[in-house]
């Protein structure tokens, strides 16, 4: 399974209608550039701001937990110090990826 590349970013627009975009920024055939919508915009704009900037901080959270996971599983003989650099890298990573889907970035 694949998804869209991050980062992704959370958009209000003036009506209140909440977008969720991602990916590469493309160049349309007339020149405007734009980004894919992962999510919004639909006819009964049912998606909060709240909900969007979760939806938005999607794919940093998940390299965030993977690499949670991965230096978790690397304690296997590893020295404490080096353990402890590598837990304290993921942790810095994940701290603004969290403050990124609770609205706070």
């Amino acid at each position: 399974m694949t998804h869209t590349r991050g980062p992704w970013e959370c958009r209000e627009n003036a009506y209140g209608a909440v977008f969720v975009y991602g990916g590469e920024t493309l160049t349309s055939s007339v020149g405007t550039e734009y980004r894919e919508l992962i999510t919004g915009g639909n006819s009964h704009n049912t998606l909060s701001l709240e909900n969007g900037l979760l939806i938005a901080a999607a794919p940093e959270l998940l390299e965030a937990l993977v690499r949670v996971v991965y230096v978790y599983g690397m304690n296997n003989g590893d020295t404490p110090e080096i353990f402890h650099r590598a837990m304290v890298s993921a942790l810095e990573m994940a701290t603004p990826v969290i403050a990124k889907a609770e609205g706070r970035s």
